[in-house]
């Protein structure tokens, strides 16, 4: 019987690899609910949709719009979803200098004893959201978790993180009102400023879930005075999906990433890109390849038996 040369259980190796990325990811839905506001005379937040995505239950949250209700207004959503869907959440920024909106989890929305538990969520999974937009400004997103010890009655405050989409991470040539722009961000990486009890104003990463939540705005979406812009965003979630990926090494295939261009270096093999959902997105004979068209995240490039990852900013 014939031993396995080498190059043979490179190849299974890599196979095994790349299979570790794109199964058993865990896919935990924070809010990803089509439509847009009801006529007016319908109680708040009327919604009216027509899709509507998992989420963690469809009855204990409620939008919130600051500052009392006047920094957005709703407007029909044009186009289709993230994923294909005729609906999502589309607002129009209003001339109050900031605008801003949060999720909002407790005794408001009806249930007064109304929780959500993401114990189970780790500093390695990942926040993944998508967002069209044509505000020029920055746009943070943030997320609460709980108390840093829950077990400490005398701790009050909630552990945070933010994330802001800057023309750097999210470039002026991609807001153009009709593209999606997918994020993967992970949670490891979501810091907020404490700058009043820090003399340098030190990012911290902060961010735990170590408790069930309530009574809290657990995600928000915020950003300055850019009156009249448009804002949407759809599939919003929390996923473990991208650890795998996180966790693929470099199989001796040299990759370039410079902007919108991937070189792969010293291959002779067809070149093949996987999304974090295990799909192929670019195929190709080249070994200089445009990305331009891939949304802001974490990918595999494969060629022959050789892989590695890059994130696209």
């Amino acid at each position: 019987m014939k031993r396995f040369t080498r190059k043979a259980s490179m190849l299974v190796v890599a196979m095994l690899i790349l299979g570790s990325v794109f199964v058993h990811a865990e896919k935990r839905y924070v809010f990803a609910l089509g439509g847009f506001p009801n006529v007016a005379g319908v109680a708040a937040p009327g919604w009216g949709a027509d899709w509507v995505d998992y989420r963690l239950n469809d009855v204990d949250r409620v939008f919130y719009i600051w500052s009392t209700g006047n920094t957005l207004a709703g407007t029909p959503a044009v186009g289709t979803g993230s994923l294909g869907q005729t609906g999502y959440i589309a607002f129009i920024v209003q001339p109050v200098g900031w605008w801003g909106g949060g999720y909002y989890l407790g005794p408001d929305s009806g249930n007064p004893t109304a929780t959500m538990d993401l114990t189970d969520v780790t500093s390695a999974w990942y926040l993944h959201f998508a967002i069209r937009t044509d505000c020029a400004l920055d746009i943070s997103v943030s997320l609460t978790g709980s108390t840093t010890d829950p077990n400490d009655p005398f701790i009050i405050d909630k552990s945070a993180g933010k994330f802001v989409m800057t023309t750097t991470n999210l470039p002026l040539a991609k807001r153009d009102k009709t593209t999606w722009t997918e994020f993967n961000v992970k949670l490891s990486d979501l810091a907020i400023s404490y700058a009043a009890s820090d003399a340098g104003g030190a990012a911290h990463p902060m961010l735990v879930y170590l408790a069930p939540l309530s009574r809290v705005n657990y995600l928000a979406f915020s950003g300055g005075n850019d009156t009249g812009s448009f804002v949407a965003w759809d599939n919003v979630y929390l996923t473990s999906g991208a650890t795998a990926i996180d966790q693929v090494k470099a199989d001796n295939l040299e990759i370039i990433v410079a902007g919108n261009r991937l070189t792969v270096n010293n291959n002779t093999n067809p070149v093949e890109v996987y999304s974090v959902s295990g799909a192929r997105v670019i195929s190709s004979k080249l070994n200089d390849i445009d990305i331009s068209s891939l949304a802001t995240g974490i990918y595999v490039v494969k060629a022959g038996n050789r892989v590695n990852k890059f994130n696209k900013l």
